[in-house]
């Protein structure tokens, strides 16, 4: 790694103004025109005054923050299935209840009778749901507030073999179980003080890692499937000889697969292409790779879900330079340039379990190579 570029800040100043980017989108407001965007399936997001909504199929999630309203960005997912059945109606027959009233009462979606009302007619009532399924690792997470009582809220995902309490506040909040692996699991909620009344929706049971996004269900499992967005290389005016490219992003989840990116140029495969991303180390990384040659450089260990981070990247042959959030951590100077066809946003390599797992919030590129020294303007 090389030193930072020493220019001066009247210089970098300077260099701001004179080399504005090329190409700039955000997804806080509105979702851009010259971002293609699909999903073969609906999905579910909130919306800017705090209400589970559902996108169509095709249409974007610009996501927001359901306590706060303030947008957070394009929501991109990995395909994921909700197991359980009936997940906002706990007084169907799927559920098993004991020592429990269930009433119906107003959901995410502030729409009056779409979640449900659980009230503890004893100490320690139940209501679960078993799910016959093989072996596989599993994440368990619910919408709930609490309504009345001060007693313990606990869930399980071991049909009450283990409970594990969680923190239910006076607004809806998701809680959620530490992933485990076990089959047939069985999913539920006990109240541990009889009168006391909790709201909940969304419940979900899902293979996987951690909770992804809440996807409702009824009479069968649901799938929500993988997110793509790309914009054609045309639009952003692109040099296929240098180029710097920054994105501003927050993780949702953090999954030990090959890749969550934020923003990449490929071909469609995952051989060529210039790319930010989180690895399956939990780190984040800056990476070019040309056919079977690669460089990968680790910007930053141990990243946190929820927190908004920006990136980049600037490279011509054998010259390049990766910042996250104003520190320049590596600079490679062998490195080919790789052959391109698009920019692909909060995915890459064709999309196939690439995808974020968060928020894209902007993304910027140069058709220039920008000095370190601006890297570090840029992201900070």
């Amino acid at each position: 790694m090389r030193n930072v570029n020493q220019n001066t800040p009247r210089n970098v100043a300077r260099e701001a103004v004179q080399m504005p980017p090329m190409w700039t989108v955000s997804f806080l407001q509105a979702m851009p025109g010259t971002v293609a965007f699909n999903r073969a399936g609906a999905g579910g997001h909130f919306d800017a005054q705090g209400l589970w909504v559902t996108a169509p199929t095709g249409g974007p999630r610009l996501d927001h923050d359901p306590a706060s309203g303030a947008p957070r960005g394009l929501l991109m997912e990995s395909q994921s299935t909700n197991l359980l059945l009936w997940s906002r109606d706990l007084a169907n027959t799927v559920w098993s209840v004991s020592g429990v009233g269930i009433a119906t009462t107003t959901g995410l979606d502030g729409v009056a009778g779409s979640a449900s009302r659980v009230t503890a007619a004893v100490a320690g009532g139940t209501v679960m749901q078993t799910v016959v399924s093989a072996s596989a690792l599993r994440a368990v997470s619910a919408y709930v507030k609490r309504v009345t009582g001060a007693g313990t809220v606990e869930m399980t995902v071991d049909g009450g073999a283990t409970w594990t309490p969680v923190t239910v506040g006076a607004g809806w909040g998701r809680v959620s179980l530490p992933s485990v692996t076990l089959a047939n699991p069985a999913v539920g909620f006990r109240l541990g003080t009889a009168g006391d009344v909790v709201d909940v929706d969304m419940v979900q049971l899902e293979n996987a890692q951690a909770p992804s996004s809440a996807i409702a269900t009824t009479n069968a499992a649901a799938t929500r499937v993988a997110e793509m967005a790309v914009a054609n290389l045309g639009q952003l005016g692109f040099n296929p000889l240098q180029g710097t490219l920054m994105v501003e992003f927050e993780l949702m989840r953090l999954l030990t697969v090959a890749n969550q990116a934020a923003v990449a140029f490929t071909n469609g495969g995952s051989n060529n292409m210039i790319s930010l991303a989180k690895n399956a180390s939990n780190q984040l990384i800056g990476e070019m790779r040309k056919t079977s040659a690669q460089t990968s450089s680790v910007v930053f260990s141990s990243p946190a879900v929820n927190t908004v981070y920006r990136m980049a990247i600037a490279y011509s042959e054998n010259n390049t330079g990766i910042c996250y959030n104003g520190h320049m951590t590596a600079h490679d100077s062998v490195c080919s340039i790789p052959t391109v066809d698009r920019l692909e946003i909060g995915v890459r390599g064709g999309g196939t379990g690439a995808q974020l797992n968060g928020w894209v919030r902007k993304v910027m590129y140069w058709p220039v190579r920008q000095s370190d020294a601006m890297l570090s303007l840029l992201t900070a």
